[in-house]
């Protein structure tokens, strides 16, 4: 059964080994952390390239939709204003 600790000290203890100070770890860790925000921002214009076409793909989607309820709503006001 484990101690109850704040998460903090929790990941400190795990990372560190019996004998070892912890700190090439910590180096490999951040070092490995960095090299994905690189990766991440070097693909950030295509990111938002894609999502600009998911909006416009939603967007036809949805306006004939709207063009179908507004066709509806008048033929209901037409019919209400010719009784």
């Amino acid at each position: 059964m484990f101690a109850a600790v704040p998460c903090d000290d929790l990941v400190a203890a795990f990372r560190k080994r019996a004998g070892d100070a912890g700190g090439e770890y910590a180096i490999f860790l951040d070092a490995l952390d960095r090299a994905c925000h690189g990766f991440i921002v070097a693909h950030a214009e295509r990111m938002v390239l894609e999502r600009v076409k998911l909006l416009e793909r939603q967007l036809d989607d949805l306006l004939p939709l709207l063009g179908l309820a507004v066709v509806g709503r008048l033929k209901q006001v037409i019919v209400r204003y010719q009784t």
